[in-house]
């Protein structure tokens, strides 16, 4: 899940997006953030609502990486806070 705030505004299936990661906080001092990915396609973006969803507004979002990276992707996104940066179309990686 992706915080409120932590992805563009509107982002959509299709888009490209670069993943950061802010590690934890030990104490006082948050972590700097480390790019994990970049060039992810987004598949789906789910924002929760409803009686029967969490309330934080978390929001789901599905990403395309090549088998290849899904482990490193993972690993990363266990820990900290996740940040999605949209890739304006015809700029980043392909």
């Amino acid at each position: 899940p992706v915080a409120p705030l932590h992805m563009p505004p509107k982002l959509a299936a299709g888009e490209r997006v670069e993943v950061y990661v802010t590690p934890k906080s030990s104490g006082d001092k948050a972590g700097a953030p480390r790019l994990i990915y970049a060039g992810a396609v987004v598949q789906s973006v789910t924002t929760s609502s409803g009686a029967l969803s969490a309330s934080n507004g978390d929001t789901a979002v599905v990403l395309r990486v090549p088998p290849e990276s899904v482990a490193t992707l993972v690993a990363g996104l266990r820990g900290g806070e996740v940040d999605l940066v949209r890739i304006p179309a015809g700029q980043g990686p392909s």
